[in-house]
């Protein structure tokens, strides 16, 4: 009997300079445990969903990075203050929000809410664009990848890998649902893509032409669901 895999989405921002890798905010989701047709920006319990701000990062380099400036930054809680003997204002992490922690506690909380995700298969990572996320969820954790528990995957799945396999565009929530480059927003998008993408290929409605040589993991081949038919046609997207 296969057991079926515990898939979580995650999101991380972080800063990195060629050097090092500084997590920013994180977000986790189960989504085997969201209710079903839950909207991606659906506010969930804790047994379902992680979110965290790293209150040790310096804002100072975050500011340094139109990137992070533009898109990261606005979605954090900060305060400004004015700086004692001096003519100055400084803006901060706001601490007193309860999803800013040390970024300690989030490495044990994250390692936790990881490691005890319900059921008894084997553990599955996806995120969007994920390469660099996931040498970012390792450090933050664990340090060096050698001390990564041998139950977290050594890959994260790349969701937009597993649109491209099934032929199909990868489609985005509906407009409203969720804030772009929020952690949490990004990793509740990444579950919705997921779970929709798991519809179309059990349904089959994927390009004739597909054909899969090895299956995503934790997803049925889905190649002989396929009607390769006289007119057979792909034909409807959604």
């Amino acid at each position: 009997m296969t057991t079926k895999p515990r898939r979580l989405t995650y999101d991380l921002e972080f800063v990195e300079d060629g050097h090092s890798i500084e997590l920013v905010s994180i977000g986790v989701v189960r989504v085997d445990a969201l209710p079903p047709r839950s909207a991606p920006a659906t506010a969930t319990g804790p047994d379902v969903e992680y979110y965290a701000i790293n209150a040790d990062i310096s804002i100072e380099r975050l500011t340094s990075r139109p990137w992070l400036a533009e898109n990261v930054l606005p979605h954090l809680p900060t305060f400004t203050r004015e700086q004692r003997y001096m003519s100055q204002r400084r803006t901060d992490i706001d601490r007193r929000e309860p999803y800013v922690k040390p970024r300690r506690q989030i490495a044990a909380e994250v390692a936790k809410f990881l490691l005890d995700t319900p059921g008894d298969g084997s553990l599955e990572l996806w995120a969007d664009c994920g390469a660099y996320d996931h040498v970012c969820l390792c450090w933050t954790c664990w340090g060096p990848m050698a001390k990564k528990p041998a139950a977290i995957p050594d890959r994260t799945n790349e969701i937009r890998q597993y649109a491209e396999h099934l032929g199909v565009p990868l489609l985005n929530p509906p407009v409203g649902r969720g804030v772009k480059h929020r952690a949490i927003d990004d990793a509740r998008t990444v579950a919705w893509q997921l779970r929709r993408l798991d519809e179309q290929a059990r349904s089959g409605r994927i390009p004739a032409s597909v054909v899969h040589d090895m299956p995503v993991a934790g997803i049925t081949p889905v190649a002989a669901q396929v009607s390769r038919g006289p007119g057979s046609r792909w034909t409807n997207r959604l």
